[in-house]
């Protein structure tokens, strides 16, 4: 949600539950929470690159370790995301698990379910998550 908020910080609640298939107000808690922390700049619903930035690259791995599961069907992450084909050496596919996956890989949990639903809907953000770069224990050469 950071992340689309610092590309539009203007989008009102409405907007921001249509795109992540929730509820208004499961929407309006979580920008709560990210002014709270300072990652937004409150009042304003605009995001605080550097706080951002550095959650993302210090604390991350330790709030969201990587939650890695069976095989399965769903949205191509982290080294399997398109938008790193060429860029990382191939191994394993790794996806989100989601109705409908194309692609058949290695589950890898989603910061939050509502990831892959967003990230279907507005592909600057499928490409904001892949790779987070805080997630180092996923963004590594794979075996």
């Amino acid at each position: 949600m950071s992340s689309r908020l610092v590309r539009r910080p203007a989008e009102g609640y409405e907007a921001l539950a249509g795109l992540f298939g929730t509820s208004t107000s499961s929407v309006h808690r979580p920008v709560g929470r990210l002014e709270a922390a300072g990652l937004l700049i409150s009042g304003e619903r605009r995001g605080n690159r550097e706080a951002l930035s550095e959650s993302l690259v210090h604390g991350l791995p330790y709030a969201f370790p990587a939650n890695r599961g069976p095989e399965t069907r769903g949205m191509p992450t982290a080294w399997s995301a398109p938008m790193l084909e060429g860029v990382l050496p191939a191994g394993p596919s790794l996806v989100w698990p989601t109705e409908g996956g194309t692609v058949r890989g290695g589950a890898l949990a989603p910061l939050s379910g509502l990831v892959p639903v967003a990230a279907r809907r507005d592909p600057w953000l499928y490409e904001m998550h892949n790779p987070s770069p805080g997630r180092r224990d996923v963004v590594v050469t794979p075996p």
